[in-house]
């Protein structure tokens, strides 16, 4: 399972796109405005729709969009464009691509 979290950009990638950080959080600050479950599938998407890619930390995946881009990238996976909604035109917002597993299938 994964997901999809688009948000403004967190101060530290404000300052440095690439800094090292293993905390995928910090890629984005405030409250998402997107929060989605994806497929494997969204990485691919989001090297065509967005820029920037960035590797967090294992599993994880950060780009800069615009909400053009974001909302083709949505259209692309299927995903919700609702909380797409209040997305300003040319500004630049954080996707992040969070891989995790499910605890059940650890056990």
């Amino acid at each position: 399972m994964y997901k999809m979290i688009v948000g403004e950009i967190g101060k530290q990638r404000q300052e440095n796109w690439n800094v090292k950080n293993d905390n995928p959080y910090a890629v984005w600050e405030g409250t998402p405005y997107s929060e989605e479950t994806c497929r494997i599938s969204a990485l691919s998407s989001a090297d065509y729709c967005l820029r920037n890619r960035v590797d967090v930390d294992w599993g994880s995946v950060a780009w800069k969009g615009t909400a053009k881009e974001i909302r083709r990238l949505f259209e692309a996976e299927r995903l919700n464009p609702a909380g797409l909604k209040n997305l300003q035109p040319e500004k630049d917002y954080a996707v992040l691509f969070l891989g995790f597993q499910m605890a059940a299938a650890c056990a």
